[in-house]
């Protein structure tokens, strides 16, 4: 409904400039006209590619390019391993949901699927072959477990069931031995990021869903209350991003994981997460009439954009507003996902516009896009199956 809505508003200052032209007031008619109806173009355009296929098209290219290689695509563009896993799982997440719109395309989903699991199993990616009951890669474990598990669900095999289990019982393992219930992400590292813990409790439930198990509800309630306790930020009632106060901005709620958070908690935690949501959106949104924007940091303050951020221009951030547009479709804010699409198509349109600096390396890899196109992929396939 928020798009015909959006329609409205852009029509009627259209309606009016066509009746001050009317009734003689001439100029400015034709300068409401004028102002008015490149929004309207501009709504068309976007409806177009979202309905038209235009966007589905393009992003399922990405998967296949993906997801039919061994990685290699990646590693011959320097690029790291953390986004290469992330990459490949989130297009293993979306296409399944792409099968439920797409059924004429399941067989060829399914080759993609298994192409998926082999290649984060595979020896260059698996970072935990040596022993999973050691391993402490929560952000490995909790993406490949997500990725087997879509593969079962869409083809219905049960080969990596055995495998499946022991990942959900290590990342429940890694989760219950910290006191803040917070899972390390990489190994050794004493970061401890909540988003990625989000994360974590997502596998878990889809675990549970899939094996009759029951890892992830008490981990859940256990979890969410040591947030609140704990890791609160007490200006805008937001959870803390990186809880090992590792980094400056550690005290502060960061807009790149907020929206990765609410986007996995949406499903177990729906209270949470649209509490989360709005409070995100007081302190962090940005509105624009037929964009939003979102901020990294609380107003006031800013850090320099880094790996986490992406591009930062005056506070506002890629990832932020990238994550946002899976929270909104994940929590069906029909409004803010149109305001997002509008703001997507327009940043497309700048590219277009200055290709050359936006193929600097300073403002991301070839990862960056294959994640942000992974990312928009996911919003698009998770709205239309609704």
């Amino acid at each position: 409904m928020a798009i015909f809505f959006l329609f409205l508003l852009e029509l009627l200052p259209l309606v009016m400039g066509y009746g001050l032209w009317r009734f003689a007031f001439r100029k400015i008619g034709i300068c409401i006209g004028l102002f008015s109806l490149p929004l309207l173009l501009m709504q068309v355009s976007v409806l177009n590619d979202f309905y038209g296929g235009k966007n589905e098209a393009h992003y399922y290219q990405k998967a296949k390019i993906l997801l039919t290689d061994d990685f290699s695509y990646f590693q011959e563009k320097g690029t790291d391993w953390e986004r290469g896993v992330m990459a490949t799982a989130w297009f293993a997440e979306t296409l399944v949901l792409y099968a439920q719109i797409r059924p004429e395309k399941k067989e060829e989903i399914g080759l993609l699927l298994k192409n998926a699991c082999e290649i984060l199993l595979s020896k260059k990616i698996n970072t935990c072959q040596a022993d999973i009951k050691t391993c402490h890669e929560g952000l490995y474990l909790a993406q490949t477990l997500n990725t087997l598990i879509a593969y079962r669900h869409h083809s219905k095999t049960k080969t990596y069931d055995s495998l499946s289990l022991a990942f959900a019982t290590r990342l429940a393992e890694l989760m219950a031995q910290e006191s803040s219930l917070n899972a390390p992400s990489y190994g050794a590292s004493p970061d401890r990021w909540t988003g990625d813990n989000a994360l974590i409790l997502s596998a878990l439930a889809h675990a549970d869903q899939s094996f009759g198990t029951q890892f992830s509800k008490p981990l859940v309630i256990k979890w969410k209350t040591k947030i609140e306790t704990h890791y609160t930020d007490p200006k805008t009632g937001l959870l803390l991003s990186e809880i090992g106060n590792n980094y400056p901005w550690s005290a502060y709620p960061r807009g790149s994981s907020i929206g990765y958070t609410i986007r996995y908690l949406a499903q177990i935690e729906p209270t949470f997460s649209q509490t989360t949501w709005e409070k995100y959106k007081k302190h962090y949104k940005l509105d624009f009439f037929l964009i939003s924007l979102f901020r990294e940091y609380p107003t006031q303050i800013d850090f320099q954009a880094d790996y986490d951020s992406g591009i930062d221009f005056y506070g506002i951030g890629a990832a932020a507003t990238g994550n946002a547009i899976t929270a909104s479709s994940a929590l069906s804010d029909e409004w803010t996902f149109w305001q997002l699409q509008n703001t997507l198509w327009g940043g497309y349109l700048v590219i277009s516009l200055f290709p050359s600096y936006f193929e600097s390396p300073d403002l991301g890899n070839e990862a960056d896009w294959f994640m942000a196109n992974a990312l928009y992929f996911w919003a698009w396939a998770n709205f239309m199956k609704e």
